[in-house]
């Protein structure tokens, strides 16, 4: 009979094992399954980071744009400033300049400048010698 009950136990201990070694083996899995979604989740975040940290850099680099926009945008409207309280007879001689540049006649000239025929004709021969020096 002890025999019988030492079998017994034996196989209650095998048995035991073997359940134990099961749920280890199932532990095992799961651990390994845990590792592998935890470094899915860290590759993630490392995403994640990366693509905040470009929307930073693209953030600021919008910033200094705006910044020298509004920059720009200043000088300008100084610049038009300076230019309306500019002697209005200045204003059209550079005109009848630029329009000599573009290849138009003394007439058209005089029409869009208001000036005599005389000063668009002193102007224009100030031109050509101007332009034969460059």
């Amino acid at each position: 009979m002890l025999v019988a009950l030492g079998g017994l136990t034996l196989i209650g201990f095998v048995g035991f094992y073997l359940l134990v070694a099961r749920q280890y083996a199932k532990i095992q899995q799961q651990n390994a399954q845990l590792k592998s979604e935890l470094q899915e989740v860290q590759n993630d975040l490392n995403a994640v980071i990366n693509t905040a940290i470009g929307v930073g850099r693209h953030l600021s680099e919008l910033e200094q744009s705006i910044q020298q926009t509004e920059k720009d945008l200043k000088q300008t409207a100084e610049r038009q400033e300076e230019l309306a309280h500019r002697d209005p007879d200045e204003r059209t001689y550079t005109q009848a300049a630029k329009m000599f540049k573009r290849g138009e006649s003394i007439d058209e000239v005089m029409d869009t400048t208001q000036l005599s025929r005389a000063e668009v004709e002193l102007m224009r021969i100030l031109y050509h010698r101007h332009s034969a020096g460059d």
